[in-house]
């Protein structure tokens, strides 16, 4: 069963790009325009996530998220995220705050890790449409892509090891451009989180997702 999302935001354009980034992934999505509406979508389809911006017009998401499903995880969104405001969301159990405008990649990994589901690890009909439906262009780039993975990644250890951010700011750079291209999700949601958040913690995930990588294409024979 596909997990179902409701998402909550005033704002009709953050609304609508919202809706189309979500509903590129498998799941069943309620956009709802302040928490009235949300608690009856809530009340209705049992949610496996909520998401919500801080401020609606009937409330703030520090006070009604009191009112939300216990064991509902949930996803705050804001233009307007700093240090203060993380701490208190945390405080009542806001399971991860994002920042807008967030990367596609960075809501992606967001929402699988919350729901509990794994990312498709070579996104077909994104890399297709963005190779415009070629299947031997498409065989070619995958090919491309295995030979140059492990130097890419050598290069952006190299680069966090030194301190050298610049460089690691560029190679990822690169990096995430293949991911993107070819919709190889996993691997680009923790190339974003090490290129915002450089530390031991995201460049121990970024070493993993490589390996992980590489794992699954050898076991796959791609």
């Amino acid at each position: 069963m596909k997990p179902s999302i409701v998402l909550i935001e005033d704002d009709d354009i953050s609304r609508s790009y919202l809706t189309e980034a979500i509903t590129m992934l498998d799941v069943g999505l309620t956009p709802c325009p302040d928490f009235t509406a949300a608690f009856a979508a809530i009340a209705e389809t049992a949610p496996t996530l909520i998401i919500s911006d801080l401020n609606l017009p009937d409330g703030a998401l520090l006070v009604r998220a009191t009112e939300f499903p216990t064991g509902v995880p949930v996803l705050a969104i804001s233009a307007e995220i700093n240090p203060s405001i993380r701490g208190r969301l945390a405080l009542i159990g806001i399971h991860d705050v994002l920042a807008k405008p967030m990367p596609l990649a960075e809501l992606h990994g967001a929402i699988h890790r919350l729901c509990g589901t794994v990312p498709e690890f070579w996104n077909q009909s994104k890399a297709l449409k963005a190779l415009g439906g070629s299947s031997a262009a498409l065989r070619s780039m995958r090919s491309m892509f295995i030979g140059e993975l492990p130097d890419a990644a050598l290069a952006i250890q190299e680069a966090f090891i030194s301190g050298n951010m610049a460089a690691m700011h560029d190679s990822l750079h690169k990096l995430k451009a293949s991911c993107g291209f070819l919709g190889v999700e996993h691997l680009l949601v923790a190339c974003h989180r090490l290129d915002q958040m450089p530390s031991m913690e995201t460049f121990a995930a970024f070493q993993s997702s490589v390996a992980e990588t590489l794992a699954v294409i050898q076991a796959s024979g791609d």
